[in-house]
């Protein structure tokens, strides 16, 4: 009787003990998915928006952001809509703010210096650059502080040159464009041309244009606590060999000046007709840049650009 009491008293511990931990499961799962929610509920976060207007950068840039730090960004109009979480969108919003600066100004200064052939080497030149590199001007010069057509005007009699009777017997032409003043990544353009009518039918008239012509997209770029300027520029330097046809002379090119500095972007050889006048105008091409000769001419071209940032 007494080994049936130990034995009932065992068996009923056993049952007690099992149930009590499917319990505990019971309420160890419970308390869980009560954390997860509570921690579902912390999670969850309002969602604000704010309305912005940009000035000065392009909507394609400002899109890219779209997505940063969770922000979404829309366009509506000429306003942009960021929606996100809201120390998000401060962050973003900062990103923006230090970007969109009013743009800087750029001056440019296109020079065409138009030579009969070989002149730099008739006239010596690159060996007068040698013997006089310690001048001021010649230096300036050499380091592309000075425009070459700047020099030749200003510092020519040094250089054993005269300028000005290389010019009247046709040697040399200098051409400086007026300077003009374009935003940091926009488009300028610089244009001198003559246009010339003809008959293409009894009451069809035709014209074409020949001239210079240069497209020119500066863009500041800094290098440590240094400004330079990257240049993509367009020219087209045309001449009309008759009343039909046109010789047409174009360059695409990129480069980099430091800021107040010149350099040459194109070098073109040409043949010249000449037209005899007695008062010409600016000698280069044909009917707009005439000279008293009759004679052909082969000729070289050099068109040199200077740059400025202006920092106001």
């Amino acid at each position: 009787m007494k080994k049936l009491l130990i034995f009932l008293t065992l068996l009923t511990f056993s049952d007690n003990k099992y149930i009590s931990n499917e319990n505990m499961k019971k309420i160890k799962i419970y308390n869980e998915k009560k954390v997860e929610i509570k921690n579902k509920e912390v999670k969850k976060v309002e969602e604000v928006y704010e309305i912005l207007k940009i000035q000065n950068i392009p909507e394609n840039e400002i899109l890219k952001l779209d997505g940063s730090f969770g922000v979404k960004i829309r366009k509506v109009g000429d306003k942009y809509i960021l929606s996100g979480e809201k120390k998000n969108i401060s962050k973003l919003k900062h990103i923006i703010y230090s970007i969109d600066k009013i743009k800087k100004q750029i001056i440019i200064k296109m020079n065409v210096i138009d030579t009969s052939i070989s002149f730099f080497d008739r006239f010596g030149l690159n060996l007068k650059l040698e013997e006089n590199k310690n001048d001021g001007l010649v230096a300036k010069f050499l380091e592309n502080k000075l425009s070459l057509s700047n020099l030749l005007n200003l510092g020519g009699a040094k250089l054993g040159l005269d300028i000005e009777a290389l010019k009247q017997s046709g040697d040399m032409y200098i051409k400086s464009f007026p300077s003009i003043m374009v935003l940091d990544n926009s488009e300028g353009e610089m244009r001198i041309t003559d246009e010339l009518s003809f008959k293409v039918s009894e009451k069809k008239v035709q014209t074409s244009e020949a001239g210079l012509i240069f497209k020119i997209k500066p863009r500041i770029v800094t290098k440590g606590y240094k400004e330079f300027v990257e240049l993509e520029i367009y020219s087209e330097i045309s001449s009309f060999k008759s009343e039909k046809v046109r010789s047409k002379n174009i360059l695409n090119t990129k480069v980099l000046l430091k800021d107040k500095t010149s350099t040459f972007i194109s070098g073109v050889g040409r043949e010249s007709k000449s037209i005899n006048i007695s008062n010409p105008s600016i000698p280069i091409f044909s009917t707009l840049f005439r000279k008293k000769s009759k004679n052909k001419e082969k000729r070289n071209i050099y068109v040199e650009v200077e740059v400025e940032i202006l920092n106001e």
